[in-house]
This record gives C-alpha cells, structure tokens and sequence, in this order.
C-alpha cells in the first residue's frame, strides 16, 4: 500500500473507482450464478426473481468485505492529500 501515497488525488479517485466497478461485477456475476442455478432446477418465475437476488447479494457482500479496507484507505489518503493543499493556501 505504500505505492498509493505516491498517487495523486486524482489516480487516487480513478483506483477507488476501478475498485467499485469490481464489486459491481461481483454482485452481477452472483445474480447470473442464481438465475443459472434456478434453470438448471427447474424453477418459475418467482424462482429465478429469489435465487437472483440471493446471488447477487452474497455475491456483493463477498466483494464488498473483500475491498472494503482498501477503498477506506484510498478515501484517507484522498482526504489527507487535500486537507494539505488546503492548507497551503
């Protein structure tokens, strides 16, 4: 993690969001498991709507917990970095 205080505010905002697209790619790869899991045990409707939102909640608190600590960290240094410029002024 020492190479992100290198970063500049800006990198800084672009790795925090490179990291919230990846949680959305885990909820939306936990709700396509749950629709798959639903057709291949044959279910209706209300089947596939359950088995969606399961997966896909799993699935985001997985990579939520998983990137947590690092996106609070990238939000410290950006809010550090710009209480110094502030103070510079």
């Amino acid at each position: 993690m020492q190479d992100l205080k290198d970063l500049s505010t800006i990198e800084l905002e672009g790795k925090k969001k490179s990291l919230q697209i990846a949680q959305m790619g885990i909820g939306s790869i936990g709700t396509i498991s749950g629709w798959v899991y639903a057709n291949k045990t044959g279910g209706g409707f209300w089947r596939y709507v359950g088995f969606g939102f399961i997966g896909g909640a799993v699935a985001s608190m997985v990579g939520y917990f998983t990137t947590m600590q690092r996106v609070n960290y990238i939000d410290t240094l950006i809010k550090t970095k710009q209480v110094n410029i502030n103070n510079l002024k």
